[in-house]
């Protein structure tokens, strides 16, 4: 075993990807407490990254929703006037 047998491991997978303890299976190492705390600890970031990501997403709906209920908002006013505001009652 060697970095043949771990390059084969990470070219046979290009779809799903090769996990660092796939590597170290292959290179015969032992896969102890700190490799997989390790992955958990990476696996936990990259889950966070995406919802980072997803959550961006929804951030620019939010935003296209503010501006449509603003455009009403302004047609409203433009249409019946101010209901309220500083100075209003004088």
């Amino acid at each position: 075993m060697g970095i043949t047998s771990v390059l084969v491991v990470a070219q046979s997978k290009p779809s799903k990807g090769t996990t660092l303890n796939e590597i170290m299976n292959e290179l015969g190492l032992i896969v102890g407490n700190n490799s997989f705390n390790h992955a958990q600890q990476s696996d936990s970031q990259r889950v966070t990254r995406q919802n980072r990501r997803s959550s961006l997403d929804s951030k620019e709906a939010r935003k296209a929703r503010k501006e449509k209920l603003q455009a009403q908002n302004e047609a409203y006013e433009a249409e019946e006037g101010l209901q309220y505001g500083a100075g209003i009652a004088d």
